[in-house]
């Protein structure tokens, strides 16, 4: 087994992919079936379904920024639809529209949040669209000021409901927590992974909790999620047998007060008694 390193310090560990996110959606995004390949990854352009009009905040012009959580599993539809909006002068509501593509008996539905930010499951109630997986949803966004008939924003994208997503935007700003560092210390033995992760964040006043997953490459049975609500620092443990040698991703979610995603970073790691860290 390795020696362990002393924690935070800067050299790389050997074998350790290390990668920094902000939460800036990923996955494929179709609008108007403009497509590119970027790094592996396919993503496209986005652009406007309908002009935007409206007061223009001082700070910035109006923005809306969203994230399509497609949670999509043995054969039916679900989403988390996370949304955000700024600089939107007398904002009076989002109003988001969700519509099958495919499957002419499944109703869709529109739903409307008073809030900046905020998120919505999709069916309601728990429910999923049964049968529904792998067929194409629209997701429409109108952003509303108070006295206005038309919207300030006005945005459409689709996603194949296949446990992708996708999305647009940064959800952090500098008023945001912030993810400054976390250290994984691996004690893996006798085929037994032990992890232990800490963690420091800032910009505290707005911070309401870390959440850290495991997720085994190799098995889904062995994947988690710990939470903690400690700050500036804190830490998580995680174990479980049968997996030495395996790879994870250690992915690190700082939430705000609203229980949105404004900052990240992971790690690939394997069990194997190497410890990781975040920053390289």
């Amino acid at each position: 087994m390795g020696g362990k390193k002393r924690r935070f310090d800067s050299e790389k560990p050997a074998g350790s992919d290390i990668s920094r996110r902000k939460f800036v959606a990923g996955s494929l995004l179709l609008v108007g079936g403009s497509s590119m390949l970027v790094d592996g990854k396919t993503t496209a352009t986005f652009r406007d379904s309908l002009s935007a009009s409206g007061t223009v905040a001082v700070d910035g012009n109006p923005t809306l920024n969203y994230q399509i959580q497609d949670e999509s599993k043995n054969n039916n539809a679900e989403y988390q639809i996370v949304f955000q909006v700024k600089w939107v002068a007398n904002f009076d509501r989002i109003e988001i529209d969700v519509e099958n593509q495919d499957a002419q008996h499944i109703a869709g539905d529109t739903f409307t949040r008073s809030t900046l930010e905020g998120s919505i499951s999709y069916p309601g109630g728990g429910n999923t669209d049964g049968g529904a997986a792998g067929d194409s949803y629209q997701f429409s966004f109108r952003v509303y000021e108070e006295g206005l008939s038309d919207p300030v924003i006005a945005e459409q994208t689709t996603d194949t409901a296949d446990g992708s997503g996708s999305g647009e935007g940064n959800f952090g700003d500098a008023n945001s927590p912030q993810l400054e560092s976390f250290y994984v210390t691996d004690e893996t033995l006798n085929n037994n992974t032990n992890y232990t992760v800490e963690y420091e964040v800032s910009n505290t006043e707005e911070f309401q909790e870390v959440v850290i997953t495991f997720d085994d490459a190799q098995n889904n049975w062995a994947d988690a999620a710990r939470t903690s609500t400690s700050a500036p620092t804190g830490s998580v443990s995680y174990s479980h047998g049968g997996t030495e040698g395996h790879e994870y991703e250690i992915t690190v979610d700082v939430k705000n007060q609203n229980g949105i995603t404004v900052d990240s970073g992971s790690v690939v790691d394997v069990a194997n008694g190497d410890d990781s860290e975040w920053p390289p």
